[in-house]
């Protein structure tokens, strides 16, 4: 569950820029302002759609854990759903810092040894976070009391 909060809030972050825009309601000089919940279901909608994403992620703090028990600290990639992912890691292995590269293409996962650097098959299943029952759109069509604390203007 904890890995799906945290693609949740990357895709809001990717879809706020063009629903949030088109959401907000301003009226004079004053602030925007949007509704969390129809954001939200905008972005789903917009999630149901999208063919591929870049991604960026850093916590402020804490890790997420991820495969072989890699505690994660940041990351970036690329998603395709429903079944593809190139993602290069920092994480935490018990008291190391190291760095991993994960592929998942269908039919077959790899990860880096951060020993030797050489991919090895992993399970990785990225479709869990694209399944309309359960996955990143659920959740954002199951929030409840979404609101929009802050807004920005991006690439005008």
């Amino acid at each position: 569950m904890r890995h799906r909060l945290v693609l949740l809030a990357l895709v809001v972050a990717v879809l706020a820029g063009g629903v949030l825009g088109s959401a907000c309601r301003g009226g004079g000089g004053g602030a925007p302002k949007a509704d969390g919940a129809d954001v939200l279901r905008r972005g789903a909608e917009r999630m149901d759609r999208v063919k591929s994403f870049h991604f960026a992620l850093e916590h402020e703090n804490g890790t997420t854990q991820i495969v072989r028990n890699l505690q994660m600290i940041s990351a970036t990639g690329d998603v395709a759903p429903p079944d593809r992912l190139r993602l290069d890691a920092k994480a935490k292995a018990g008291p190391l810092n190291i760095a991993v590269g994960i592929i998942a293409i269908p039919g077959h996962s790899y990860i880096t040894n951060p020993l030797t650097g050489r991919w090895e098959e992993e399970q990785v299943s990225v479709a869990a976070f694209f399944d309309p029952a359960t996955g990143v759109t659920a959740l954002m069509r199951a929030a409840t009391e979404a609101r929009v604390t802050g807004t920005e203007k991006v690439e005008g």
